[in-house]
């Protein structure tokens, strides 16, 4: 994790996930959502990446089959992140991701478009 965020970068994941401010509040965050989160296919796609010298803007479209709680779950959302170049190396220095859709994989979004509706 050290390799690719900033030492004072912030993952904003919403209302679900919360936001953490600095790379020991990321790091804590993913060592506890790992227990809830224990298998996830993240497939980012479209991305929009915007280099500008050594900071760079990016979005991207998130599909993610994942299994939370011990239950199958599709993840959709929208990601909106910002870069820095550290030392010749491109890290995170924030990761926004808003969620349109948690469900269950049996309901489907058209169902239940969030866990706990």
């Amino acid at each position: 994790m050290r390799e690719i965020f900033t030492q004072d970068a912030v993952w904003d994941g919403g209302e679900r996930f919360g936001v953490h401010d600095g790379f020991d509040a990321i790091y804590a965050f993913f060592a506890g959502v790992s227990r809830e989160i224990t298998w996830a296919l993240h497939y980012m796609v479209a991305p929009v990446v915007d280099v500008d010298g050594d900071t760079a803007t990016a979005s991207w479209y998130l599909l993610e089959p994942c299994t939370l709680n011990g239950q199958a779950v599709w993840l959709m959302g929208n990601y909106r992140d910002e870069y820095r170049r550290e030392d010749g190396r491109w890290k995170i220095s924030r990761l926004e991701i808003r969620f349109q859709t948690m469900t269950p994989h049996e309901d489907g979004w058209a169902r239940r478009r969030f866990l706990g509706e």
